[in-house]
């Protein structure tokens, strides 16, 4: 009995080439967010990318712990992507762990932006940068029958920002290994 048991959980258990697949189809879920975040321009682009990469009852915490839902944050989304212009954006996966439902994911949300320096913060007034921000992100992802879905975000601190230089996961393979 014993022996049929094991036997069960080791047909279970994801194969390296499994895994790999997962975490190419993760890493090419963020990659299309980040692309339709980028791309959104009205209210309509922000609904339809939600309803096609989120679950109908996914939560954001923040760094405080506060529990926000997509209700809570469809209006400030929708500005932000009007307002603020990133030239570009990656979610980079940093551990993948799967369970029964789904997968956890642990990655570094990254945005860039130019700045023009108008308070001398980064150095002489007037000058352009590069401002890059990594925020760390735990992901709860679930697996429906045709896609997966992404459940949970939790923030896990807050941004490290790089002036004039990309952190050094931005150009991190596309699809981890």
């Amino acid at each position: 009995m014993n022996l049929l048991v094991f036997a069960m959980l080791g047909m279970l258990q994801t194969t390296p080439q499994n895994m790999f697949s997962i975490k190419c189809d993760l890493q090419g879920l963020y990659d299309e967010i980040a692309q339709a975040t980028l791309s959104a321009r009205s209210a309509k682009d922000v609904d339809l990318f939600h309803d096609v990469f989120y679950t109908s009852g996914w939560l954001f915490v923040d760094g405080e712990g506060k529990r926000l839902s997509w209700t809570e944050l469809r209006d400030q989304t929708i500005e932000t992507s009007m307002r603020q212009k990133f030239t570009s954006m990656r979610q980079v996966m940093q551990d993948v762990t799967l369970n029964p439902d789904g997968a956890t994911v642990l990655i570094n949300y990254i945005t860039v932006r130019t700045i023009v320096d108008n308070d001398g913060k980064y150095g002489p007034i007037g000058a352009t940068h590069t401002i890059a921000e990594v925020i760390p992100m735990r992901d709860t992802w679930i697996k429906t029958a045709v896609s997966w879905k992404l459940q949970l975000r939790e923030q896990l601190g807050g941004p490290r920002t790089f002036v004039d230089k990309l952190p050094p996961d931005f150009e991190n393979p596309r699809c981890p290994t």
